[in-house]
């Protein structure tokens, strides 16, 4: 899971891959969000390279911090996620 309870050998196993939505009204931006059958996400995106911006975010040296489009993320319900 996302919140590190995830043990070692779990990380490991095949994840499947599912659009977020049935539909993509922008296709250059859709295919960078997608939901696992974890029960979690996987998004694509830049990775953040400025120092102020990552030391604000206290992350730890397994994470990784990637910027997407909002549009992206906007306008997502929990009906189209759970879909």
């Amino acid at each position: 899971m996302l919140d590190g309870s995830t043990s070692a050998p779990e990380r490991y196993q095949l994840m499947r891959l599912f659009p977020w939505r049935d539909y993509c009204p922008d296709t250059s931006t859709c295919p960078v969000l997608r939901r696992t059958d974890r029960g979690t996400a996987v998004l694509v995106g830049e990775v953040v390279t400025d120092l102020d911006a990552l030391a604000q975010l206290n992350i730890s040296a397994t994470e990784v911090a990637i910027e997407v489009p909002l549009t992206l993320i906007l306008g997502l319900t929990d009906e189209e996620w759970t879909a």
